[in-house]
C-alpha cells in the first residue's frame, strides 16, 4: 500500500475521509502535567480543549469526520472516579463522540454499574466479541455500526481484549461472556460487507501487540484499526498485511488524526496521512459549557476526597535514598493486592507526607496522583538485581532529588554509595533468604514502569498483566483493612552500608 499525505477536498474519483480518535483517557477531564511531548513539564489534555480541537477538525472536513474513542475511558481519576464513571459519561456526550468502543476498565465497577452508564451514553457502542452469559447484548451496543462518511458507508466494529473475563476480578466482569477478538472480528467482517459496508474500521482495546497479530491473520482485508489499551504512541501509520494500524498514546494529551483518501471506484484506500495533535491548553481556547461542567464535576470529587478512610499513629515521610514510612506502605498495599512476592515503586511518584491522625481519600491522592494501573508478573531474581542496581544510579537529577529511586516490599537490600555506579549492591534478601538469580519472583508494580520508563528495562523484561486497580485504589483498601494495625515506618528494608 503506498501511503502518500492525501490533499483536501473531494475529487471525482477520491473520497477523503478523517478519522479522530482517543484511546485510554482513563477518566482525565482535567489537564495532566507531561514532561515528554513538548520537552518539557507541561499540562496537556483536559476534555473542555479537547472538544475545541475536535470542533475545529470537523468543521475542516464537514460530513465525512468521525470521532472514535477507544475504550478506557474510565477509570483512573479521581474527578471522574467518585461517581463511577456517570460524570464521565456525561462530559463525553458534550464533547462529540460519534461512535467507541469499551475497554477492560470499563468494567472496573461490576456489569450492572456498566448497564446504566451505556444507557446513558448517547452515542453507539460497538462492541462485536462480548454479550451477557444469557445471550443478550449489553445496552446500547453492536457488534458494528455502519456510518456515510464522505458518500461512503463506513463500518465500525469494535472489540475489546478477551483477556478481560479473566484478568479483571471475577465479580466485576460476573454476567458477561467474552469471545476471542480475531474470531468475532471475522464474523463481523462478513456480516458487515453483506450489510453494505465499503471502508472497515475497527475500534480496537486488545493492544497493539494484539493488533498487530490480528492484522496479519487477515492480509489485504483493506482493515483501519485504531487502537488502544497498550498506550502506544504511533507516530506514523503502521502498514500490516495491507492494514493499517494507529494508536494515540493516553489521558487525553492528544488526538489521532487519520486521513484517508478511499478511490470510489475499488473502494481501497489510496492515501494515508496521519498525525498526534497535542492538546495543548496554551494554545487551544476552552469549550466553555465543558469547562463548567468539569470544574463542576472536580468541585464534587474534591468534596469526595474529605472522606475519612484510615487513622495513622504517627507521620509517615518519604525518602530517596533509603526506605520509608510512605514507601513502605504504598509497596506493602501493591504487593497485598496483587499476590504477589515483591512491589516496587518509584520514589519519586509518590508526591506528599501522610501526617498523623485522621487520613482522607484526598490525602491518598497526593500521594499517588498518577492513576498509575497495578500490575502483577514475574521476572528472574537476576533483573530483579539489575532493577535494584539500575535505581542506585545518579543519572538524572531534580531539584537534588534522585530520579527512580525505588521503594520496595517483600524484600531487604544494601548497597554501598561509595562504591562505582553500577557495582553497589551488597546484598539481597527475600524472606530472610538471598535473592536467588535464576529463580522466577512474582511482582507488583505500577505500569509506568511495567513498561520500563526511567531505564528500567531490567522490569520490561517481565510478563504482567493488569490486577483491576490503580495504585491509590490498592492503597485505599489497603489502609481501611488494616486500620488500627498501621505503623509501617522505615525498618530497615534499604540499608546505605557507607553511610553507617
Amino acid at each position: 500500500m503506498q501511503t502518500p499525505s492525501v490533499g483536501g477536498g473531494q475529487n471525482n474519483s477520491v473520497a477523503r475521509l478523517t478519522l479522530l480518535h482517543t484511546n485510554d483517557v482513563h477518566g482525565f477531564v482535567l489537564p495532566v502535567e507531561d514532561k515528554v511531548l513538548l520537552g518539557q513539564k507541561v499540562k496537556l489534555g483536559g476534555a473542555a480543549y479537547l472538544a475545541t480541537l475536535v470542533s475545529q477538525k470537523k468543521a475542516e472536513n464537514p460530513g465525512s469526520t468521525a470521532l472514535v474513542d477507544c475504550g478506557d475511558a474510565v477509570h483512573g481519576a479521581l474527578t471522574t472516579d467518585f461517581d463511577q464513571g456517570r460524570s464521565m459519561v456525561d462530559i463525553m456526550n458534550r464533547v462529540g463522540y460519534d461512535v467507541a468502543t469499551l475497554g477492560n476498565h470499563d468494567f472496573q465497577w461490576t456489569v450492572p454499574v456498566l448497564e446504566e452508564r451505556l444507557q446513558a451514553t448517547r452515542h453507539p457502542i460497538v462492541l462485536a466479541n462480548v454479550e451477557k452469559t444469557d445471550g443478550s447484548r449489553l445496552p446500547n451496543t453492536s457488534p458494528y455500526v455502519i456510518r456515510e462518511l464522505g458518500g461512503l458507508k463506513v463500518a465500525f466494529i469494535g472489540l475489546v481484549t478477551e483477556d478481560t473475563g479473566t484478568q479483571q476480578r471475577a465479580d466485576r466482569v460476573r454476567g458477561a461472556r467474552f469471545q476471542t477478538a480475531e474470531s468475532a472480528l471475522r464474523q463481523q467482517i462478513r456480516e458487515a460487507r453483506g450489510d453494505g459496508a465499503e471502508v472497515l474500521v475497527v475500534a480496537s482495546h486488545c493492544g497493539l501487540p494484539a493488533d498487530t497479530r490480528m492484522a496479519e491473520q487477515f492480509p489485504g482485508e483493506g482493515l483501519v484499526i485504531l487502537g488502544g489499551h497498550s498506550h502506544d504512541r504511533t507516530e506514523k501509520p503502521l502498514n500490516v498485511a495491507g492494514n493499517i494500524l494507529v494508536q494515540a498514546g493516553s489521558l487525553g494529551k492528544e488526538l489521532g488524526q487519520l486521513d484517508l483518501e478511499i478511490d470510489l471506484a475499488t473502494k481501497r484506500v489510496v492515501g494515508v496521512d496521519f498525525k498526534l495533535l497535542t492538546v495543548n491548553p496554551d494554545e487551544i481556547p476552552p469549550d466553555p459549557e465543558i469547562e463548567r461542567l468539569v470544574q463542576s464535576y472536580e468541585q464534587r470529587a474534591r468534596v469526595a476526597m474529605g472522606t475519612v478512610v484510615a487513622h495513622l499513629p504517627a507521620t509517615l515521610t518519604r525518602s530517596r535514598t533509603t526506605d520509608s514510612g510512605v514507601g513502605n506502605l504504598v509497596c506493602d498495599a501493591m504487593r497485598e493486592m496483587a499476590g504477589a512476592e515483591l512491589a516496587f515503586t518509584n520514589a519519586e511518584g509518590l508526591r506528599s507526607d501522610l501526617p498523623a491522625g485522621p487520613v482522607t481519600r484526598g490525602q491518598l491522592y497526593d500521594v499517588t496522583p498518577y492513576g498509575g494501573q497495578l500490575k502483577v508478573g514475574k521476572i528472574k531474581g537476576c533483573h530483579v538485581q539489575e532493577a535494584l542496581e539500575h535505581s542506585l544510579l545518579e543519572w538524572e537529577q531534580d531539584h537534588g532529588l534522585q530520579l527512580g529511586f525505588l521503594q520496595v516490599s517483600g524484600l531487604k537490600f544494601q548497597y554501598d554509595s561509595s562504591k562505582p555506579q553500577g557495582q553497589r549492591i551488597v546484598s539481597v534478601e527475600v524472606a530472610g533468604k538471598p535473592l536467588e538469580p535464576e529463580r522466577e519472583y512474582t511482582i507488583a508494580l505500577e505500569d509506568y514502569l511495567a513498561t520500563g520508563k526511567l531505564g528500567f528495562d531490567a522490569l520490561a523484561r517481565g510478563q504482567y498483566h493488569e490486577v483491576g486497580n490503580t495504585v491509590m485504589e490498592a492503597l485505599e483498601e489497603y489502609m481501611v483493612a488494616k486500620n488500627g494495625q498501621l505503623n509501617p515506618a522505615s525498618e530497615g528494608r534499604i540499608v546505605d552500608v557507607a553511610a553507617r
